[in-house]
């Protein structure tokens, strides 16, 4: 089987539902895409749920015959780890909490 990563980025924190039902939508749609036979999710009360788990291995979540697999991961800043735990704990994301690689405030540019 061949895992292919999808990454996602959280650079700010303003609104965390948001952070939280994007990366859930762009995790089904990537789900859906990899598998057709399987859906992991089912509506309730009106509401899409995904059944997703963290404790649910690759191969648990989807029971297909293609080789491809996929993982999600969610960088994240210091400052978003707000926003990033409930990926991790409600979606199966593996988080990556990095730190800004440059000082933004010194970037300079006729450009910028």
């Amino acid at each position: 089987t061949i895992t292919i990563p999808y990454i996602i980025s959280i650079t700010s924190c303003e609104n965390p539902s948001s952070v939280i039902d994007g990366a859930a939508v762009l995790q089904h749609s990537i789900h859906l895409a990899h598998n057709k036979k399987d859906n992991h999710s089912h509506i309730k009360n009106g509401t899409a749920v995904s059944t997703f788990s963290s404790s649910s291995s690759i191969t648990d979540r989807r029971m297909s015959t293609t080789i491809y697999d996929y993982q999600m991961y969610a960088i994240h800043l210091p400052t978003t780890r707000a926003c990033a735990i409930p990926l991790g704990e409600k979606l199966g994301f593996i988080l990556l909490e990095r730190k800004v690689p440059v000082a933004v405030e010194e970037i300079q540019s006729d450009f910028l």
